[in-house]
């Protein structure tokens, strides 16, 4: 079985992360282990642990440290089992749609620095 990939990652209080998985999974991750050395214990500064984004098949944080895509998932913890795949989408998702369908919404092009020094500063 192919391991999940992230679809949408949170940061969460003490140091955790929520992630939404493309099975319907979401889980937790424990970030605390990995804030060691000067590298990794960059994370420890909540402004920089609060950039956490999807990258690929794992996540990443603004200056690049990251985890193995397999410890994210084995690693976390399950909250919710795989959500059932006959929902349909609620009302906020699909205004969402329908507002991009219709030209709305904002598109960015820009660097992915760029884009968290704008998202910084909102």
């Amino acid at each position: 079985m192919l391991r999940p990939k992230p679809i949408r990652v949170t940061p969460l209080e003490n140091y955790q992360l929520s992630i939404f998985f493309d099975n319907g999974e979401i889980r937790i991750f424990d970030a605390t282990p990995l804030m060691v050395g000067d590298w990794f214990g960059q994370l420890k500064d909540k402004t920089i642990f609060k950039t956490v984004h999807i990258a690929g098949n794992t996540i990443e944080w603004i200056n690049g440290q990251d985890v193995c895509p397999d410890d994210l998932y084995y690693l976390s913890k399950p909250i919710k089992e795989k959500e059932p795949t006959e929902e349909k989408p609620n009302a906020e998702t699909i205004a969402s749609i329908e507002e991009l369908e219709n030209g709305g919404g904002t598109l960015f092009t820009g660097s992915t620095e760029a884009l968290f020094a704008e998202l910084m500063e909102n």
